[in-house]
């Protein structure tokens, strides 16, 4: 969360790309859902690296 609300920070407008999730309102539960399934995502993501498959 505290590295979407930095970037809204510095661009206001980013905030418009995360309707879907209600960017507009960081602590709303659908926004703190997004924030979720990002660090997931990224987790697996990183996860995959060191697999030698």
């Amino acid at each position: 969360q505290a590295v979407f609300q930095g970037n809204f920070a510095k661009i206001p407008a980013a905030a418009g790309l995360f309707d879907a999730a209600n960017g507009n309102d960081i602590n709303s539960n659908e926004f703190k859902a997004h924030c979720i399934r990002v660090v997931n995502g990224l987790d697996s993501a990183i996860g995959l690296l060191s697999d030698p498959a």
